[in-house]
């Protein structure tokens, strides 16, 4: 085995590590014993590869034997992600086909097509390629979708928010306008308070002011006749 090549994962029920030789794949650290010989491989699809995931499974779809595909493929999982690299490599340098994609497929499912009638599923229906190829560009293109952005959207966000700023500036005119009218309602009945008391008061002290004593003429003394 090409130690350096190996990665770790879950081929029966625990975790092992497997590792490529020149001309099959083994994991012999328990019992059964796991041997894939590589000329059998026909394609691989890489499962659950997602940034936010910290493993993904690995599934061998062997050729086919007297014109049928086995009814279940092989199966590695839990495959640590930092060990996709690595495993890219390998197959790249054995010129296998891979695929990859974010779901889990339901291979029940999907080995049942090919088997109806193999001829047509190789030449009419694009054979491997026409499903797993379409599913991950059906999910790339769900991505897209969901990234995208809706200009009108924006626009409309835009508009609630220019309508929201404007209202709230003129509520705040408004209320320093009425703040500003009110202040000189104030001032000017605090006048008019102040101006009514003055005259009030002053009206009162000429009441109650006593009127200014008359000046009486000094009377001359009468002449008195000669005797």
């Amino acid at each position: 085995p090409f130690r350096e090549l190996s990665w770790q994962g879950v081929t029966h029920r625990s975790i092992v590590e497997v590792s490529p030789c020149r001309d099959c794949v083994v994991a012999l650290h328990e019992w059964p014993g796991f041997v894939l010989s590589i000329p059998e491989i026909e394609v691989v699809y890489f499962e659950r590869v997602d940034f936010s995931l910290k493993s993904f499974d690995m599934v061998i779809v062997k050729k086919p034997v007297a014109g049928k595909y086995e009814a279940k493929p092989v199966m590695i999982t839990g495959i640590p992600s930092t060990h996709m690299v690595k495993v890219k490599e390998w197959m790249a340098e054995m010129e296998l086909v891979w695929y990859e994609g974010k779901d889990s497929l339901n291979w029940n499912l999907l080995m049942k097509e090919p088997n109806k009638d193999l001829r047509k599923f190789c030449l009419e229906d694009r054979g491997w390629d026409g499903i797993l190829n379409d599913e991950t560009e059906d999910q790339e293109q769900e991505e897209d979708e969901e990234d995208a952005v809706d200009p009108d959207s924006v626009y409309e966000e835009s508009d609630d928010t220019d309508t929201s700023d404007d209202e709230s500036v003129e509520s705040e005119d408004d209320s320093s306008a009425e703040e500003v009218s009110s202040g000189e309602d104030w001032d000017a009945l605090e006048r008019k308070a102040d101006r009514a008391d003055r005259e009030d008061a002053k009206r009162r002290a000429q009441q109650t002011e006593a009127p200014p004593a008359k000046r009486q003429r000094p009377q001359r003394a009468k002449p008195r006749g000669r005797r």
